[in-house]
């Protein structure tokens, strides 16, 4: 655990054996409201004496941080001054110090829908389609095109990625989406029947290697291994379209 976290649970130990066995109490000026709560049947429990238990041991934690995706996607393109004190605040010592961050591999509408989601939602997607592509043209992606594909996208999460990398010690990577083309209504905010799925049946090999080559260009060019990749943000819960047999599959592929 990071040092303002050893420094909470050091605080808490002392504080804790300095009572040992005792029970702690707290006095305060008399109100009609205690009178009442006093009065309750609550009044008479039995007070409870907490003990710490050296024994109980649990697994080491990693760290604690924090996904970047739609905040950063906003906060990467603030002035310097601002994003400056935002990452101190959440990465510095004297901030949270948070240690954990998992980058978002956007997917990205298509070209002619205008943007509708929150602020800070429209994560690019790193795919670069020809002019005059729409939500219906979903075949033309290779890739193995060169041309397909937009390596200087999402620049606002990767000022962060820069910005943070020497406090991260693990790093992981997600998807809320795929692009709009590998899904089967074209959107990337989900399908138009939530118990079917949104992957494109055909798109299955193709999503796999997106998330890789995303995954492969960020650490070259930023300088960082990422850990994880997880391919679907959420997967158990009733809002999703993706089922086990799915997921087991792109497993394999990563």
């Amino acid at each position: 655990m990071r040092r303002n976290t050893r420094r909470l649970l050091a605080a808490i130990s002392a504080a804790t054996m300095a009572v040992g066995g005792t029970v702690i109490a707290a006095t305060a000026t008399a109100t009609p409201q205690a009178a009442r709560a006093a009065a309750s049947p609550t009044a008479s429990l039995p007070a409870v004496t907490v003990r710490p238990d050296p024994s109980y041991q649990g697994q080491p934690y990693e760290g604690w941080g924090t996904r970047l995706v739609w905040f950063v996607n906003v906060t990467g393109g603030y002035p310097d001054e601002v994003r400056e004190k935002l990452a101190e605040m959440l990465f510095g010592e004297e901030g949270l110090n948070l240690n954990i961050a998992r980058y978002n591999i956007g997917g990205g509408n298509a070209p002619d829908v205008p943007d509708y989601l929150r602020p800070g939602g429209a994560v690019p997607g790193w795919w670069r389609a020809p002019a005059g592509t729409t939500r219906n043209d979903k075949d033309w992606w290779h890739p193995e095109n060169p041309d397909h594909w937009n390596w200087n996208a999402d620049q606002n999460q990767r000022w962060w990625i820069n910005r943070i990398k020497n406090d991260v010690t693990h790093w992981e990577a997600f998807s809320n989406s795929r692009p709009y083309f590998q899904t089967v209504s074209g959107y990337v905010s989900g399908g138009f029947n939530a118990t079917q799925d949104q992957l494109r049946i055909e798109s299955i090999d193709e999503f796999s290697t997106y998330l890789v080559r995303v995954v492969q260009e960020v650490e070259r060019t930023h300088g960082i291994k990422i850990d994880t990749i997880n391919p679907f943000n959420e997967p158990n819960t009733t809002r999703t379209d993706d089922h086990g047999e799915r997921i087991r599959h792109y497993v394999r592929d990563l």
